[in-house]
């Protein structure tokens, strides 16, 4: 062993220091350096393992390492080892890099301390070494990433009132790396006015209410600019109150630019498109109608909705088709983009003379994706006064016979014309009479504040939506009607006119005060049936809560329980179940009827559902949620369950009382007459019994000293069948009971008791504590010689409830003995190398059917034994 290593191990036993330094470090190397002869040092084998090399071909040299670690970083480690002999308060704690064996970068987080003599002078080194290569990498990602996406970070301690920004965050607002933020300066740059006021309010509300925001802001940089940014952000509470306030900001002006850009593009063409008075047509390459502006619908006499997905062949006059599909072709195989069109529709057994255009819309490799026609209907030149009186007689048709009523005003809203439906809903008897009225003489509006709104929608209809109004008809009677009036070109050039349409909707209001009014009845019924009712979303998230199932987790305000699973309100245990539900109804789209269920209430005691999940769909039939309906059956339950054991305490009393009479008098009686007159005799003539004797005498005190052993555990296993209460049981504690318990025997026999994760579930806790006392004591009874006893004990989820597994390494059960072993009175081992009663398994067996669960044993003889059980929740 080398001389520093051998030191190492002393002084580690001598120097507790040093031990506490290499229990604080995650060692993935140590090395121990002479300071008196400095080309000395030692490296463990981890140390070299890291770096690739083979430990037992490597000297113990401080050269070694040197020659392979990046030199700039040697120096800077030189240069901390110095300060820290210098000062011992200046720690020696920096990342290096090293070059791997095989050529790549090792990033090693390294930790020093000085070993001193009596008069503080430093005379040894201690290192440790923990490889964070990985770590580091992804940090550098992660930083790289940040910035080249324009993300930067921030956080705020509320305690100090400091702020720190990411160098991304600081180069957003164009300030430098040495720029120091803080709270108001942070604000500050948030332009002034409706940004500035927004980031103020959102961040009130999430110190006041918890959450955060994600908001899309300008900022004013250092230089002046404004730039667009999205701001995100949390507040983290502790204890009630903000603690910490933290997110991230990104740089998005770029895309804010182009989606303005883009915006007012889009808006442009829309108004081009629809308001224009050319008829506008977009296409596939095909020829098929994708979208068309209200011109190109009156020209081609047909509904929008009839033309969408139909060939503009089928309007073409057949003796053009031809010559319009060659010159189609013409734009789309060519590298000219645009066309001029002359054709004639044939519609409706008439003909129309269309002049205009087709323009090719590529895409990005140069293919043709869309076409843009522009056709006008130039008939009119050539028939000005056929399509002036066809058009008028249509205009009469659809006017007079709408089911709306409608009427033509002049520019001074004085009524020109009206239809019959109009008189209909004003309960007018002769429309002539309306003609040369104002507009108010005839809709005559109930209340002040409808006047008003008529008054100003009359001075720009243009720039308002349909308006409602309360008016009142001839005969007195009040009707609600919607009201559009829409700007036209008079019949003579240069003249305004006005298009009224009136809707009476009337009945419909009537239907919906309806509908609300049986909604609220549904919602109070909802609300007072003795039935728990929510819904929950894909996460199992609660969107909507009744009164019962408030009461059930305590709480009055449905805020209170809106967004939180049940992982946030039960036991996990519990809140498992529900979920595994949950995710069963969301994956077969089938519903779950009438499942029994158990879930604890607000003050921890357990209750009993027959529980309903229906899936919820929408209007394509994708599962969104769920609907939840549970009935509390606990007590009719617990009734059942009372029955139930009175009517075992019932037929099994007399027998369970004349067997304990028995086992404490009729039985236990002679024994204990037995070892009394043994005592004496061994007490009392021991000097004439002589050794033959004295044997006969001690064997007949263990024979009955034995015998009451059995009695007494008959007694135990009888008990067993009596009614328990149960309870919530946490089996992780009650197993660190069982072992507080039976430490004595656990030092003893040297044993190792293994516990995993174990769940809070139901049960009898004293039965239980029993149980895994039996199991725990037995895998250190029948410990195999030689052998240091160790038991293991885990859990696993299952369906409806959980399994159990206690495994020991003992001496193990024959597989010819697995179902004899859980039988009174079935001892396996010889009884003078293993003393019992053969009821402890029993006992096991008959705790885990109490709780409606099995038990087996899966075992491989002289190697080790599994037992195995399940304790049923459900």
């Amino acid at each position: 062993m080398n001389y520093l290593q051998k030191e190492l191990y002393d002084r580690i036993q001598s120097d507790p220091k040093i031990f506490d330094f290499l229990q604080e470090s995650c060692l993935d190397g140590l090395w121990y350096w002479d300071l008196t002869n400095p080309t000395e040092e030692w490296m463990n084998g981890p140390f070299w393992k890291t770096l690739g090399y083979d430990p037992d071909k490597m000297p113990h040299k401080a050269a070694a390492w040197q020659d392979i670690i990046f030199p700039e970083d040697l120096e800077l480690a030189k240069q901390n080892v110095g300060k820290h002999l210098s000062d011992p308060s200046y720690a020696y704690d920096q990342i290096v890099r090293y070059l791997h064996k095989d050529g790549h970068t090792v990033y090693i987080h390294c930790k020093g301390l000085a070993i001193r003599d009596e008069n503080g002078a430093p005379i040894r080194m201690l290192g440790a070494h923990t490889d964070v290569t990985e770590s580091y990498q992804k940090q550098k990602l992660l930083e790289e990433s940040a910035s080249l996406a324009r993300v930067g970070s921030w956080q705020v301690n509320i305690a100090t009132k400091s702020v720190w920004w990411s160098s991304t965050t600081r180069k957003i607002h164009g300030v430098p790396d040495s720029f120091e933020p803080d709270l108001s300066t942070g604000i500050s740059f948030y332009k002034e006015g409706e940004h500035r006021d927004k980031i103020a309010t959102v961040v009130d509300r999430a110190m006041k209410e918890g959450g955060g925001w994600d908001e899309e802001l300008v900022i004013v940089t250092a230089n002046g600019d404004d730039r667009w940014v999205r701001a995100v952000g949390k507040v983290e509470h502790a204890a009630g109150k903000p603690v910490r306030i933290y997110g991230v900001f990104q740089d998005i002006h770029d895309r804010k630019r182009a989606e303005q850009r883009l915006e007012r593009s889009e808006e442009q063409f829309r108004k081009v498109f629809e308001q224009g008075t050319v008829g506008m047509a977009i296409f596939d390459k095909q020829g098929t109608f994708l979208r068309v502006n209200d011109a190109y619908v009156r020209i081609l006499e047909r509904p929008a909705d009839a033309l969408i997905g139909t060939s503009f062949t089928e309007v073409i006059h057949p003796d053009d088709l031809e010559r319009e599909m060659q010159t189609l072709h013409k734009v789309i195989t060519g590298t000219k983009d645009s066309q001029s069109l002359s054709f004639r529709l044939l519609i409706n057994e008439k003909i129309k003379h269309m002049e205009g255009g087709v323009t090719v819309l590529r895409d990005e490799q140069g293919d043709p994706e869309l076409l843009i026609v522009q056709v006008q209907d130039v008939t009119e030149r050539r028939r000005a006064v056929d399509s002036l009186a066809r058009s008028e007689r249509q205009f009469r048709t659809v006017f007079e016979s709408a089911g709306i009523g409608m009427a033509v005003l002049n520019s001074e809203h004085q009524y020109l014309k009206v239809n019959q439906a109009f008189c209909d809903i004003l309960k007018i008897s002769d429309k002539a009479t309306i003609p040369g009225k104002e507009l108010k003489e005839v809709i005559v509006v109930r209340s002040e504040g409808d006047h008003e709104t008529l008054e100003e929608f009359m001075q720009q209809p243009e720039q308002q939506d349909r308006v409602q109004l309360s008016v009142s008809t001839s005969a007195g009677e009040k009707r609600q009607v919607l009201i559009d009036l829409i700007p036209m070109e008079g019949l003579e050039l240069g003249t305004l006119q006005y298009m009224l349409q009136m809707r009476d909707i009337t009945q419909t209001l009537s239907i919906q005060n309806r509908l609300e009014q049986e909604r609220h009845f549904l919602e109070t019924l909802i609300d007072n049936i003795p039935i728990n009712v929510y819904v929950k979303d894909l996460e199992s998230r609660k969107t909507l809560v009744n009164a019962a199932e408030l009461r059930h987790l305590g709480k009055t305000d449905p805020n209170d329980l809106i967004g939180k699973s049940d992982y946030d309100l039960f036991p996990k245990w519990s809140a498992d179940l529900s979920r595994q539900e949950d995710i069963e109804v969301f994956t077969t789209g089938e519903a779950l009827i009438n499942r029994e269920t158990v879930n604890p209430d607000s003050e921890g005691n357990l209750r009993y559902f027959l529980s309903s999940k229906i899936p919820l769909r929408d209007e394509n039939g994708t599962i969104t949620g769920l609907l939840g309906l549970s009935y509390d059956v606990t007590s009719d339950r617990l009734s059942q369950e009372r029955l139930r054991q009175l009517s075992i305490l019932e037929s099994k009393s007399q027998e369970m009382e004349q067997f304990a009479y028995i086992a404490s008098h009729d039985l236990r009686e002679p024994l204990l007459t037995i070892k009394g007159y043994s005592d004496v005799l061994l007490e009392d003539f021991d000097h004439i019994l002589g050794d033959e004797g004295r044997s006969y005498l001690q064997a007949i005190v263990r024979g009955a000293n034995r015998m009451d052993d059995l009695i007494k555990g008959m007694l135990d296993y009888s008990r067993l069948a009596q009614v328990k209460e149960f309870e919530e049981v946490d089996t992780y504690a009650l197993v660190q009971e069982v072992v507080e318990d039976l430490s004595g025997s656990i030092e003893k026999n040297k044993a190792t008791i293994l516990t995993g994760t174990l769940p809070i579930l139901p049960g009898n806790r004293l039965r239980l504590k029993q149980l895994f006392q039996n199991l725990i004591a037995n895998g250190i009874k029948f410990r195999k010689p030689e052998v240091d006893p160790e038991i293991r004990i885990t859990c696993k989820q299952i369906a409806g409830g959980f399994e159990f597994s206690v495994l020991d390494n003992g001496i193990g059960v024959h597989e010819r003995d697995y179902d004899k072993i859980f039988s009174l009175f079935k001892q396996l081992h010889r009884r003078n190398k293993d003393d019992g009663t053969g009821i402890g398994l029993a006992n096991c067996k008959k705790v885990v059917e109490m709780h409606n669960g099995e038990i087996r044993v899966e075992s491989k003889e002289f190697e080790y034994a599994n037992f195995i059980f399940t304790i049923k929740t459900l």
